[in-house]
């Protein structure tokens, strides 16, 4: 399942590095369209987290911001 692969590709590259976030919000988009999975349901919302913290997003932004972000393209 494609959230293995968003998780290891976070713990590699981390946020640091300026493409990391737009590749990942590419990521993320496109298992949240190929699963069928809501901006409003339970599985979105925890592997949001997890990515957040993974990531260790933390010093760049909120939280509430991160998932604004992440979920621009997400219905």
């Amino acid at each position: 399942m494609w959230t293995r692969e968003i998780l290891d590709y976070i713990e590699y590259n981390k946020w640091k590095d300026e493409l990391v976030p737009e590749r990942l919000k590419c990521f993320f988009t496109t298992w949240a369209y190929e699963y069928r999975i809501g901006k409003d349901q339970d599985e979105c919302e925890s592997l949001l987290k997890r990515i957040y913290e993974n990531a260790e997003v933390a010093g760049f932004m909120d939280y509430e911001e991160f998932k604004e972000y992440m979920l621009q393209f997400v219905k």
